[in-house]
């Protein structure tokens, strides 16, 4: 069996219309919000039409996830160096900026866990 996953995400959005919720990734509250995995982990974020449509995430799971693999961009492979250059892009977000950031939590991460 095939899943469809354009008709199921239509499908979602129909049930989720009657709640409204907020967009994790840019925080618009809207009816047209539904819930799906990431592609930076194991976790699921709540993410609006428009969002969802650009394949934008969150950009602090994003830093997160980067940093618990390492220092960006030498401890991170190529398929991932793209996504996280295209996700900056549609956050409007420097490539230097990312990198400090990831080391800011690399650092909080070696002081909490030692």
């Amino acid at each position: 069996m095939i899943i469809d996953l354009k008709e199921q995400t239509e499908q979602a959005y129909e049930v989720q219309k009657q709640f409204k919720s907020t967009c994790d990734v840019c925080g618009k509250e809207t009816e047209d919000v539904v819930v799906c995995c990431s592609s930076f982990g194991p976790f699921s974020i709540a993410v609006c039409k428009d969002c969802l449509e650009q394949g934008k995430e969150c950009y602090s799971d994003m830093v997160s996830y980067i940093a618990c693999a390492g220092h960006f961009p030498k401890d991170i492979n190529e398929v991932y160096q793209r996504e996280v250059r295209r996700q900056l892009t549609l956050h409007g977000i420097s490539e230097e900026q990312f990198i400090a950031d990831v080391e800011k939590e690399v650092d909080e991460y070696r002081s909490y866990y030692g």
